[in-house]
C-alpha cells in the first residue's frame, strides 16, 4: 500500500526544475523552531508570503495573496475559482532528521468546498517521501490542527507541504504555522510499581492482551506454575511468536527484571524481547532472556538498565523454537523494576476482563448482547468488591452502566456472563472501570441485516483471507466480494507457477469462499522469478514487477489459472496498479501487449468471463493517454480504478470519460481498491507503535476514518461505480500487533473498527441501489442520490469542517425515514411545513418511497440554511 498512495502523491506534486531549486533551500529560524515566517507576514512576493513557495500545477485557476489574519497583520490566502486537475499547494523548504521528533501546528480556516487539506513533511524530487503526513478539513471560522510523529529517515530536501485539491470554488487562509524539531519526544510517565504486565499469568482471556503468531497457544490447566492456567504450545520442529499489545510505564533508566516460567516436554528454547514501541532507528531489543526450558518448572530472569522509550510505550515478544516434537509451556511473565529474585506478583491484586464470544465481536439487531466477565484474585485474602460495566456508543455516549459485583476466592478465576440491554445499532466500547481507573475494555458491534441482494448482484466487496474466521466476518458484515491481491495470492503468477510448468492450486480456500457465497475477483498480477525480466541486482519480491521474458509464458500462465478455477472465478482484473513502478517495470506499451494477451487467453478458456482493466487513479492521466492509444482498453469488459482520496463526486468525471476511451463505448465501472486508516477505538490500550510503515500510513483518528469509510463507498455508487471493494489487511494477522494505527478493518483482538462497522451499516442500505447523481444543496450540504425499485435514498452531509449550519427543508417529515451513519433512527425536528436538518461530517441517510423520489430531491434543492450556525 506505500508506494500506491505515494505514486498518487508523485501526481499532485510539482516537477518543475525551479520548484526543485527553491526545496533545496533549508529554513532558518530559532532553535528547535524551523519555520521562520509562520506568522504569514509581509512583504509577499507574487502573493506568497516570504520564505514559502507556490508549488502549485497543473488545470486550475488559483491566486495567492494576503489575507485577514488569525493573528498578526497578515494571513496566507489562497483563492481557487476553477480546478480541473493538478493541485494546489505552498511550501517552506527545510530539512529533517532521521529519529527526531517534529511538531507542526497551523491554523486554518476555509469557505466553499474545500474538502480536505493535507499537511505534512515530504520529499521533492522523486520518489516524493512522506515523512509525515495527515489531512484536515478546516471549517469556516479559524481553528488549530495539529500533527506530530518521528521522521524515519534524515532529508535535506523536505519541505513543509500545505495541499489542496479543491472541485469547486474556494478560499483557504492559513496562519501561525510551526514545525517544531524537539530531538527526543521522550513522554515522561509514572515510574512502575511492581509487575507491570497486564494478563501475565494467562488467567483472563489471551486475545485481551496477546496475540500468538504463527501458532495460536492455548491455556492449559494441567500443573501450572501459578494460578489455574499456564499457556501452552505443542510444536512440531517448528516456532511460534507471543506478542503483548503496548504497556506504558515509566522507568527513569533504572534496572528492570525481565522474567519468565517455563517448562517443556523435550528440547526447545525460549527468547523473551523487551522493545520500544518508537521503533525507528532501534536494532536490538532493550532487554532480554534466553532459556532452555527443562521438564520442571523454572523461573528464568535478566536484569539491567531499561532505557525511556521515546514515546513511553513497549512491548514484549517471545519466540518459541524447537527442532523436534515438544510441548512448551510458559507462565507468570514478569517485568517490573528492581533486580531482586522476589515471588511473582499479578499486575494488579485483581485482574479482570470483558470477552465477546462471535466471530469479530458482531451480533445482529434484536439478537441479544452478552459479554463474558472473567476476572482474577492474586491477593492474600479472598476479594469482594464492586466494579462496574459502562458501555458508551461510536460518539462515547453512555448507553449503560451495569454493576459488577465481584466475590474471588484466593487465586480463583470468576466467569460470568453481563447481558447488556441495548436496542441501537453500530459500534459500542464496553470498559471495566474501578473508581476512575480503567481496567480493561472490549468492543463490540450490532449490525443490521445483510441487504438480500445476490452475490452476483452485490456491489460491496472487501480484501480477505480466504479461511472460515474472515469469510464468516464477510458475511456477518454483508460483504459479497473478495479480491485476490494482498490477503490471497492464490492467482498470481508468482504463487500458481513458483517453477515453470508446476503450478501449485489452491481449493481448499476456494471451496471455503464458495461456501460463504463469495465471490471471488481474481487477479493476473506478479511475475515469478524465472519468467521475469529483472536484472541480477534485482532480488526477492521487486522480481515480480518486471515484464516477463517472454509473453508466451505469460499467456500459458493465463490459461491454465483460468481454466483451473473456470468454476469458481469468473472476474478477473489484469494487474495492481501498473501506472505505479512499485507494481509494474516495464512500459506503457508493454503492459497494453500484456492486457491483449490476457483478454485473449481467459475468452478462450472461459467465454464468459469478466476480464476489466487497467486499475488506474485519476493521478494516472499521461500514463492512461499512453496505453489507451496502444489498445490495452481493447476487448475489456468493465474499467476498474482505485478510489483512494476521492471523496469529492466530480473525481469521477475523469474516469466515467476514460471508461467510455475504448473501442466498446462506456464500460461498467468496477473500483476494486479504496481504504482509509485509522486509529483504534479503545482507550485502555496506547495506540503508540512507530515505525516506518506506520509512521507512513498517518495519523488518522476513528471517527474520520469511519466518515471516510462510508462516504467513499456512498460517493463510488452514487456516481455510477457497479462494485466496490474496501480495502483493509485482513483479521489475524501476524503483524498486526503491536500495530493498531493502520488500514485493518479490525482491532488487534479482530473485533470491527468503527470504519468497518459505518461500511457495513453503508453496504446493509445501499447494496442493489442504482447510482442517481448528486448535487450540493443550499448550507454547503452535499446530497448523494441512490435508488431501488422501492427507495430512493438521500445521503448528505455537511461539505466543510466540523461545524455544521442546520438548515429547512420544506417537505413533510412524515414521508422521510433518517438514519445516522451507524443505522439507527434519527428523528426530523418540525419546522413550519417541513423539518430542521442539521448535518455534519458524518453520512446522515435520508430515505422516501420512491414515489416521493422527486420531492425530497426538490425540496434538499430548495433548502434554506437557518442562522446563526452552531457551534
Amino acid at each position: 500500500m506505500r508506494v500506491k498512495l505515494s505514486f498518487v502523491l508523485r501526481a499532485l506534486l510539482p516537477n518543475t526544475a525551479s520548484m526543485l531549486v527553491l526545496l533545496l533551500v533549508t529554513a532558518t529560524a530559532c532553535a528547535g523552531e524551523l519555520i521562520g515566517n509562520g506568522g504569514m507576514e509581509k512583504p509577499f512576493v507574487k502573493g506568497v508570503a516570504q520564505g514559502w513557495r507556490n508549488g502549485s500545477y497543473g488545470k486550475n485557476v488559483r491566486t495567492f495573496s494576503s489575507g485577514k489574519p488569525h493573528s498578526g497583520k497578515s494571513s496566507q490566502q489562497i483563492a481557487c475559482r476553477s480546478f480541473e486537475g493538478g493541485g494546489i499547494q505552498f511550501i517552506y523548504p527545510l530539512r529533517v532528521t532521521a529519529g527526531k521528533h517534529y511538531k507542526v501546528s497551523l491554523w486554518l480556516r476555509a469557505e466553499g468546498v474545500v474538502g480536505m487539506v493535507n499537511v505534512g513533511l515530504y520529499h521533492v524530487p522523486a520518489p516524493y517521501t512522506r515523512h509525515l503526513y495527515t489531512s484536515f478539513e478546516p471549517g469556516e471560522s479559524w481553528q488549530q490542527y495539529t500533527l506530530e510523529g518521528v521522521s524515519p529517515e534524515s532529508d535535506e530536501q523536505a519541505g513543509l507541504f500545505v495541499s489542496l485539491f479543491p472541485e469547486a470554488s474556494t478560499t483557504l487562509w492559513v496562519d501561525d504555522v510551526s514545525v517544531i524539531e524537539d530531538g527526543s519526544p521522550t513522554v515522561k510517565q509514572p515510574l512502575a510499581a511492581g509487575n507491570v504486565v497486564p494478563n501475565a499469568d494467562f488467567e483472563l482471556a489471551i486475545e485481551r492482551d496477546w496475540q500468538g503468531r504463527r501458532m495460536t497457544p492455548y491455556q492449559d490447566t494441567q500443573k501450572p506454575f501459578h494460578g489455574q492456567h499456564s499457556l501452552r504450545w505443542d510444536l512440531d520442529g517448528s516456532s511460534a511468536e507471543l506478542v503483548s499489545r503496548p504497556l506504558e510505564f515509566g522507568t527513569n533508566g533504572q534496572p528492570f527484571t525481565l522474567a519468565v516460567s517455563a517448562r517443556a516436554s523435550g528440547q526447545a528454547a525460549v527468547t523473551a524481547e523487551l522493545w520500544p514501541t518508537m521503533m525507528i532507528g532501534v536494532d536490538r531489543p532493550l532487554l532480554k532472556l534466553d532459556c532452555q526450558p527443562g521438564a520442571n518448572w523454572k523461573v528464568f530472569r535478566s536484569s539491567g538498565p531499561l532505557p525511556a522509550s521515546n514515546d513511553g510505550a513497549y512491548y514484549l515478544k517471545l519466540r518459541l523454537h524447537s527442532q523436534q516434537r515438544v510441548s512448551v509451556w510458559l507462565d507468570a511473565l514478569r517485568l517490573e523494576p528492581g533486580n531482586a529474585e522476589t515471588p511473582f506478583r499479578c499486575r494488579r491484586p485483581v485482574e479482570a476482563s470483558l470477552n465477546c464470544a462471535p466471530v469479530a465481536h458482531i451480533f445482529r439487531q434484536g439478537a441479544p448482547v452478552a459479554l463474558e466477565l472473567r476476572a482474577f484474585s492474586d491477593g492474600e485474602r479472598p476479594h469482594h468488591s464492586e466494579l462496574l460495566c459502562r458501555v458508551t456508543d461510536y460518539w462515547r455516549h453512555p448507553v449503560a452502566e451495569i454493576p459488577v459485583p465481584l466475590d474471588l476466592k484466593l487465586r480463583m478465576v470468576l466467569s460470568r456472563q453481563i447481558q447488556l440491554p441495548l436496542e441501537k445499532t453500530g459500534i459500542f466500547l464496553a470498559e471495566l472501570v474501578d473508581g476512575e481507573e480503567v481496567l480493561g475494555g472490549t468492543s463490540f458491534s450490532v449490525l443490521p441485516k445483510v441487504s438480500p441482494v445476490a452475490a452476483k448482484e452485490s456491489a460491496v466487496g472487501g480484501h480477505f483471507r480466504l479461511n472460515e474466521f474472515e469469510m464468516q466476518v464477510a458475511n456477518a458484515m454483508g460483504i459479497k466480494w473478495s479480491r485476490i491481491i494482498d490477503c490471497e495470492t492464490i492467482t498470481h503468477w508468482y504463487t500458481a507457477e513458483p517453477r515453470q510448468g508446476h503450478f501449485v492450486w489452491y481449493d481448499d480456500r476456494v471451496r471455503v469462499a464458495r461456501k460463504h457465497g463469495v465471490c471471488l475477483l481474481g487477479e493476473l498480477f506478479r511475475v515469478p522469478a524465472w519468467a521475469s525480466t529483472a536484472g541480477e541486482k534485482d532480488k526477492g519480491s521487486d522480481v515480480r514487477r518486471f515484464p516477463p521474458r517472454n509473453m508466451g509464458d505469460f499467456a500459458a500462465y493465463v490459461r491454465a489459472v483460468v481454466n483451473h478455477y473456470r468454476n469458481d472465478i469468473h472476474d478477473w482484473e489484469i494487474w495492481n496498479e501498473a501506472y505505479s513502478t512499485s507494481f509494474w517495470m516495464g512500459t506503457p506499451e508493454q503492459y497494453a501487449a500484456m492486457a491483449k494477451v490476457a483478454v485473449r487467453e481467459v475468452r478462450a478458456v472461459d467465454p464468459l468471463a469478466i476480464v476489466m482493466g487497467p486499475c488506474i487513479h485519476p493521478g494516472g492521466a499521461e500514463w492512461f493517454q499512453k496505453i489507451l492509444i496502444c489498445g490495452a482498453l481493447d476487448g475489456v469488459q468493465a474499467f476498474s480504478y482505485h478510489g483512494y482520496y476521492l471523496l469529492q463526486p466530480k473525481s469521477y468525471n475523469i474516469l466515467q470519460k476514460w471508461a467510455a476511451a475504448g473501442p466498446a463505448g462506456p464500460l461498467p465501472i468496477w473500483n476494486t481498491e479504496t481504504g482509509t486508516i485509522s486509529r483504534t477505538f479503545y482507550r485502555h490500550i496506547p495506540d503508540k507503535f512507530v515505525d516506518k510503515h506506520t509512521n507512513w500510513l498517518g495519523d488518522v483518528s476513528y471517527r474520520v476514518a469511519a466518515q471516510n469509510s462510508a462516504k467513499l463507498f456512498i460517493v463510488a455508487l452514487a456516481t455510477g461505480t457497479k462494485r466496490y471493494f474496501q480495502y483493509g489487511w485482513g483479521g489475524k494477522y501476524e503483524d498486526m500487533l503491536p500495530w493498531l494505527s493502520s488500514m485493518s478493518l479490525f482491532e488487534y483482538d479482530t473485533a470491527l473498527r468503527p470504519m468497518g462497522v459505518a461500511y457495513a451499516v453503508a453496504a446493509s442500505i445501499l447494496d442493489g441501489c442504482r447510482g442517481r447523481g448528486w448535487f450540493e444543496a443550499p448550507g454547503q450540504v452535499l446530497v448523494s442520490l441512490l435508488e431501488d425499485d422501492q427507495r430512493l435514498i438521500a445521503v448528505a452531509w455537511r461539505c466543510n469542517g466540523p461545524r455544521s449550519r442546520r438548515i429547512a427543508v420544506p417537505i413533510d417529515p412524515s414521508a422521510v425515514e433518517a438514519r445516522d451513519m451507524m443505522g439507527n433512527h434519527v428523528e426530523l425536528p418540525p419546522h413550519g411545513a417541513g423539518f430542521m436538518l442539521d448535518p455534519g461530517p458524518e453520512p446522515l441517510y435520508l430515505l422516501v418511497p420512491v414515489e416521493h423520489a422527486g420531492a425530497l430531491t426538490e425540496a434538499l434543492k430548495r433548502a434554506k440554511p437557518l442562522e446563526p450556525d452552531r457551534p
